[in-house]
């Protein structure tokens, strides 16, 4: 669309052909302006999966007996990725856990939004507050590539790694549990543990999503 305007020319733009048509009497100089202030816009979300990854711009004036050789000028897309955004229930961001009891699935309601891609290639789930040896977090859906938890002082991180669809990753995360076997854990750590969830797209991370869990004697 032009951003210039002159009076006795009008503009028309057609969405189907993607011709953007200037009418009307008027100097060299004005249709100069007028061309020069043409710009193109390309709302394509994910313009990576473009075929061809450009597009040819063609302009044509014409003084009403003939009409002018094309100029050409050729638009190259760059793709800009976005990051996947995880969101969660407010049911689930905070869960009690009653000693002795079997795992608690702390995520059902986890939910990954990726306006580009389809595939994820990895998510991170961190236990802060882990109590040694006490602690169990394991997914129990569909495990895409999943490891061993690792500790590192209060923390225990659960790793997924491997190219797999966006709702796979979603199920394995939504299927998280946890338990604690000590007897009395509220004894021996705080009261609250914090699960941390993020995943990535292969080159950015998401957001980070937090579910606290509660002890209950």
């Amino acid at each position: 669309v032009s951003t210039v305007a002159y009076s006795g020319i009008t503009s028309n733009y057609n969405n189907v052909t993607g011709t953007l048509t200037f009418t009307g009497p008027g100097s060299e100089a004005m249709y100069s302006l007028l061309l020069n202030g043409v710009k193109y816009i390309n709302r394509a979300n994910d313009v990576g999966g473009l075929d061809p990854p450009f597009q040819l711009v063609e302009f044509l004036v014409s003084d009403g007996v003939g009409t002018s050789i094309a100029a050409n000028v050729t638009v190259h897309f760059i793709n800009i990725n976005d990051a996947p955004v995880l969101t969660i229930g407010d049911g689930d961001r905070v869960s009690n856990y009653t000693e002795g009891n079997p795992p608690l699935n702390v995520s059902r309601s986890i939910l990954i939004v990726d306006s580009d891609d389809m595939n994820l290639e990895g998510a991170t789930i961190i236990l802060s507050g882990a109590e040694d040896g006490d602690d169990i977090m394991a997914v129990t859906g569909m495990n895409i590539f999943a490891g061993q938890p690792v500790r590192m002082g209060n923390q225990l991180t659960l790793t997924l790694n491997g190219t797999a669809l966006r709702t796979a990753y979603q199920t394995a995360l939504a299927s998280i549990s946890y338990q604690n076997h000590h007897s009395h854990p509220a004894m021996f750590v705080a009261s609250t543990k914090t699960l941390t969830f993020t995943v990535h797209d292969g080159q950015n991370v998401s957001n980070e999503v937090e579910v606290t869990i509660n002890f209950l004697p």
